[in-house]
């Protein structure tokens, strides 16, 4: 449903109501549609109860969302599972507004915490870079012309390695899920973790950037193996350089 903001007649909010009882407002360049498949029709980050990944999770579980959005998945994540406890990763300010208010319209506070923090190989301040329809936007700036002129600074955030956001969850627990799309850092996020962060992590569902990452997918899935994971691969269908990994333990 789109709405008009009257006193500010270029803003337009989309929002939606699962049939779970979730409401979410998305910023007026969501692609709606396209989150909503990802997400919760083709099950992308394999979150739903049925899932083999999932089916353990009856008592508390750690979620870490990286490239948060809105809170659509850390919503649906906490909804699902009352006992669980994420940590939202947003770089972008105004999707990271749009989280905020969502946690607080569906009382999740007291599970889901948000964080304006953009994650990369070291801690720094980087410049963000968006597409016409800003749900694109990166701290990395790809070479290719195509890019060139399709890409604006929208301004600046601050990142942390991978490390420094594990150093958040609460007793150095297990990471049930580590759930990325940050648009190409993930390459050099996961070349900076330390061994004992991958410890940490128990499964990860990661959508890959293979034109503007440091890392391969074929570098990635190397990578999880070395570190005891069993992996899988799913290249997009729609998208030439894109698609998922999916590694666990």
């Amino acid at each position: 449903m789109q709405q008009t903001n009257q006193d500010h007649k270029q803003v337009y909010i989309s929002k939606v109501e699962l049939s779970c009882g979730l409401q979410l407002a998305l910023p007026p360049y969501a692609e709606i549609d396209h989150l909503y498949r990802e997400i919760i029709v083709e099950d992308s980050y394999r979150l739903y109860p049925q899932s083999k990944w999932t089916e353990s999770w009856d008592g508390q579980v750690t979620v870490i969302d990286i490239g948060a959005h809105a809170g659509l998945l850390s919503c649906l994540v906490a909804h699902l599972f009352p006992k669980s406890k994420v940590l939202a990763f947003e770089a972008h300010p105004t999707n990271h507004k749009f989280l905020e208010e969502n946690i607080k319209v569906n009382q999740l506070e007291q599970q889901v915490t948000a964080y304006h923090l953009a994650l990369a190989g070291e801690a720094g301040t980087r410049k963000i870079f968006s597409a016409p329809t800003p749900e694109c936007h990166s701290t990395i700036m790809p070479e290719g012309e195509f890019y060139q002129d399709r890409l604006t600074m929208s301004g600046e955030v601050r990142c942390i390695s991978l490390n420094e956001a594990f150093s958040l969850v609460p007793d150095e627990s297990y990471i049930d899920l580590l759930k990325i799309d940050c648009e190409g850092a993930e390459g050099e996020m996961f070349d900076s973790a330390s061994d004992a962060t991958f410890d940490r992590i128990k499964r990860i569902a990661m959508e890959y950037h293979e034109d503007i990452s440091i890392l391969s997918p074929q570098d990635l899935i190397y990578l999880f193996k070395q570190k005891g994971f069993q992996t899988e691969i799913i290249p997009s269908k729609d998208w030439q350089y894109r698609g998922m990994i999916y590694a666990c333990k």
